[in-house]
């Protein structure tokens, strides 16, 4: 029997894609977790990583390839500067409003690091010519409001490839996960 729009909405699609540069989603991949090491240094209320974080390999992202990024504790990292400022509310995708070509493994209005809470962001590079690799990860992170400690990650793949994994989630959120380019779209 068809499925109606109702029905359709409230059960979100195990699978998806692809937009016009190819990129798919399968939430069917069983997690395969890896701890970052490195503490990037980034953490507090609406804070990013600067300078940007080198990725350590050539990543393409979009039909451009990108050397470096930021990261912020909201959840988020992007391939363009930008400010400290005002992006605690996660926006739908797509968004043609700031910020724009940017991957989104759980952007929420996140807090990292005292006074909030013992989380920090970890990043680790792996892997050999043509199969690295980076993590980053969010570890022990809360929600601004307040919420139990919780953890996420996105590995993204020298071949362009992009793994979002979510360790453990609040218990309450409004978080947007996806990834935008350039032009918001």
């Amino acid at each position: 029997a068809p499925t109606s729009f109702a029905q359709s909405m409230s059960m979100p699609l195990a699978t998806g894609g692809p937009d016009d540069f190819g990129y798919t989603y399968d939430d069917t991949v069983p997690v395969s977790w890896i701890s970052a090491t490195i503490d990037s240094g980034v953490s507090g209320d609406e804070s990013r990583s600067f300078p940007p974080l080198d990725i350590g390999f050539s990543f393409p992202f979009y039909g451009f390839n990108h050397a470096q990024l930021s990261i912020h504790t909201n959840g988020f990292l992007t391939f363009d500067p930008i400010s400290d400022c005002c992006f605690f509310e996660a926006l739908p995708i797509p968004s043609a409003a700031a910020p724009n070509n940017y991957i989104a493994p759980f952007w929420e209005d996140l807090v990292v690091g005292a006074p909030f809470n013992s989380g920090a962001i970890y990043y680790e590079r792996g892997g050999v010519a043509p199969d690295r690799y980076l993590v980053v990860e969010w570890r022990d992170v809360t929600t601004f409001l307040g919420s139990d400690p919780f953890s996420f990650e996105v590995i993204l793949y020298e071949n362009g490839n992009i793994l979002t994994q979510l360790q453990s989630l609040p218990a309450s959120y409004y978080s947007t996960i996806g990834i935008e380019n350039n032009a918001g779209e």
